[in-house]
């Protein structure tokens, strides 16, 4: 997501969370007869629980504008989780 698009307007309240969905894309690519994937791809993959709750935690909460990133406690290669 570019700057641009999560400036605030006109002074109006915001709060920007990227959260992706690594998940979707991993299960339409292993449905392919063969998948490339880069050297070096790594993931921190999140309980979709976990990104509900602190969605609504900054739904709920005042205005923050660009908050960190969310991600689960451990990484793996994208290799990993398209075999699993």
């Amino acid at each position: 997501m570019s700057d641009s698009l999560c400036a605030p307007a006109a002074g109006i309240p915001w709060v920007a969370r990227r959260a992706g969905f690594i998940l979707m894309m991993l299960r339409a690519m292993s449905k392919l007869p063969v998948v490339l994937v880069p050297a070096g791809i790594r993931f921190q993959p999140v309980e979709t629980d976990e990104v509900a709750a602190r969605l609504a935690e900054l739904t709920l909460g005042s205005p923050a504008g660009q908050v960190p990133d969310i991600a689960g406690p451990k990484v793996y290669p994208a290799v990993d989780l398209l075999r699993s």
